[in-house]
């Protein structure tokens, strides 16, 4: 396959918004997650809510089953509300990309750091080292850096709002046989909202420099909480393509919980495309 083609299909499937997260949990909520952020996953989607943890978390989310275009499929993280100067947390995400009959195998190792400012304003900072292998005969490699910055704050009672600025700073992802992709700016803003104490909605808006074009998406998402169940389901809108529905269920017992998500195919409910499972940790 000619470099030029694969660069061009490496662009398309990196700016796809379809499946391109982290996380049983939030998934089960249709992606809606940056302005909640009060777990483990905060990492990928807002660093800002580490501030949120009450205890030091790992959580591991697999993909047990994937079609399509989804990327990410396997997270694990280390998490803690005091590292001595603020919330942090070091974490791997393994993806496998398609790019047209060719894929790469990605990993991330990403540091992230939280601090609240005043009157419960919190930013958070992402520093990200990635490292790509594509899946062709020579086994070319690449690899690059990028800062995500995160903020959290709360707009009235039961209501926040965050966004995260993804690849804010970012170096080309170069590979050796000479093959280069660029990194933009994703800006993800968010709102949360707890109407009662057992139940939590959520509003994501995906890449809105491209607003209602390709590789944008608008998200949906809700959590209701029944003792030490919780049940979610959710819906990401993606203006190009479709609509990718999703639902999960959580089950947590003393320092355990458990999470599982499905996502369905774009526009079809009956067809589910991807699985995933989630384990934590907190002590």
């Amino acid at each position: 396959m000619p470099k030029r083609l694969i660069a061009c299909l490496m662009v398309l499937a990196l700016s796809m918004s379809a499946r391109a997260c982290v996380g049983s949990r939030p998934w089960g909520m249709g992606g809606a997650f940056v302005a909640v952020a009060d777990d483990g996953a905060a990492v990928y989607w807002n660093p800002a809510g580490l501030i949120q943890l009450q205890d030091k978390e790992v959580q591991f989310t697999a993909t047990l089953a994937a079609e399509g275009g989804f990327r990410y499929r396997n997270f694990l993280a280390y998490t803690e509300p005091d590292a001595g100067f603020g919330a942090g947390g070091i974490s791997w995400i393994q993806s496998r990309t398609p790019l047209g009959g060719v894929y790469t195998d990605d990993h991330a190792f990403v540091y992230s750091y939280a601090r609240e400012l005043a009157d419960d304003f919190a930013l958070g900072l992402n520093v990200r080292y990635e490292r790509r292998l594509k899946d062709t005969k020579d086994r070319p490699k690449a690899s690059g850096y990028s800062v995500d910055i995160g903020a959290l704050f709360p707009l009235g009672p039961g209501l926040q709002a965050g966004f995260l600025l993804q690849d804010v700073f970012a170096t080309d992802i170069e590979w050796k046989d000479g093959d280069r992709v660029e990194q933009g700016v994703n800006f993800r803003p968010g709102l949360a909202w707890r109407p009662a104490d057992n139940l939590l909605v959520a509003v994501d808006l995906y890449n809105t420099s491209r607003l209602f074009d390709e590789g944008s998406s608008l998200r949906l998402g809700g959590e209701l909480t029944a003792g030490d169940l919780k049940i979610r389901a959710g819906a990401d809108r993606q203006f190009d393509v479709g609509t990718v529905w999703t639902a999960g269920i959580g089950y947590g017992k003393g320092p355990w919980q458990v999470d599982y998500a499905v996502l369905t195919e774009v526009d079809d409910w009956r067809q589910v495309d991807v699985q995933q499972v989630g384990l934590t940790y907190r002590f």
